[in-house]
């Protein structure tokens, strides 16, 4: 049911009364044995000897890597103090569909077997289901978190091209009175600023496309290390680069649209007079 493999040794087999298997923490030297544990090393549990015969595939689960696995039989008899306590029953459904009316029908069984009423149960029936959507939940939340980040990011970023943009305005007034003196439609100047904003606004794109990039995967290979799994990926696609190029060229023109058109109602005379 957990679909557990082993790197080291083999599984264990019908019989293996004095042998374990142990998660892959194990092989590190910082375990609860205080040294590495490696195929055919003998270890002391509950001051009984156990003979180690295989080490399981990284998880990237705290409980699988650090778990030790024995047989049934030998985990009631030598190591457990009460074998009437159960903490965790495992239930396989042989129909995926199925999942939420078997989980209901073990509800009411349960119910029934420690006499509770609904609302009243002193244990717990989980699926997969449920956590995907408790992570999902989390994932939702989170990801409206990083929204609400960007979208006042947007802002600032959008008034400081905005800010630019009338700096440049004010600076060139000269300039922009001389090309309509010489004949430069209003149509023109619109679009010299317009298209200077959208670069400008490009400009930040490539920097943030840069700095995301650094994060992304130098965030997923300092995972990797520290946690010893090769679960923690990074990707970015092509496209959602291009996109974001896109996007910030966008922004750009959007907030410059306002200082541009300023640039283009500016009269030669008084453009040229104002800054002599």
């Amino acid at each position: 049911m957990l679909n557990l493999e082993v790197e080291d040794g083999r599984l264990l087999r019908d019989g293996d009364s004095k042998r374990v298997v142990l998660g892959n923490n194990f092989k590190d030297e910082d375990n609860r044995f205080r040294k590495s544990v490696i195929v055919g090393d003998r270890i002391l549990i509950n001051k009984e000897i156990f003979e180690v015969v295989g080490i399981l595939k990284r998880k990237g689960s705290f409980i699988l890597d650090g778990a030790v696995f024995m047989n049934e039989d030998v985990l009631l008899d030598k190591v457990r103090t009460n074998d009437e306590e159960v903490n965790i029953i495992a239930v396989k459904v042989r129909d995926e569909n199925e999942i939420e009316r078997v989980k209901e029908n073990i509800e009411k069984l349960m119910r029934k077997e420690r006499d509770v009423d609904r609302g009243e149960e002193d244990f717990i029936v989980e699926s997969p289901q449920a956590a995907l959507k408790s992570l999902d939940s989390t994932l939702f939340a989170v990801q409206m978190f990083v929204v609400i980040i960007a979208i006042i990011s947007l802002l600032v970023g959008g008034i400081g091209i905005m800010n630019t943009m009338y700096t440049s305005v004010v600076e060139r007034t000269k300039e922009v009175g001389i090309m309509k003196a010489i004949g430069a439609k209003n149509s023109a100047i619109f679009s010299l600023f317009f298209i200077e904003s959208g670069l400008l606004g490009s400009v930040g794109g490539v920097v943030g496309v840069i700095m995301g990039l650094i994060f992304s995967y130098g965030s997923a290979a300092l995972g990797r290390a520290i946690l010893g799994t090769s679960l923690i990926q990074a990707k970015v696609s092509l496209p959602l680069i291009i996109g974001a190029l896109a996007f910030s060229f966008v922004i750009g023109t959007i907030f410059g649209s306002l200082p541009a058109y300023q640039a283009s109602k500016l009269r030669p005379i008084e453009s040229i007079r104002k800054v002599i």
